[in-house]
């Protein structure tokens, strides 16, 4: 499964930052105007919840531990 997203200031590539190794904090950075989004935890918010589903997801296919 391939997913983008997108920075919702420039439009610009927006991946995830896992800087920690915890499922409770999770990042997103935009690699064209340098917005970061913080998600600790990420249950608190909508999108921090569909993003974490996306990464177990990932995590899973690809037999790594998140």
């Amino acid at each position: 499964m391939k997913l983008m997203i997108y920075c919702k200031k420039c439009k610009g590539r927006t991946f995830v930052d896992r800087q920690y190794s915890s499922a409770q904090h999770m990042e997103t950075y935009c690699m064209v105007c340098g917005m970061r989004k913080f998600f600790h935890p990420p249950a608190e918010s909508e999108e921090g919840r569909w993003l974490l589903a996306k990464e177990l997801s990932r995590a899973k296919s690809t037999i790594a531990k998140l």
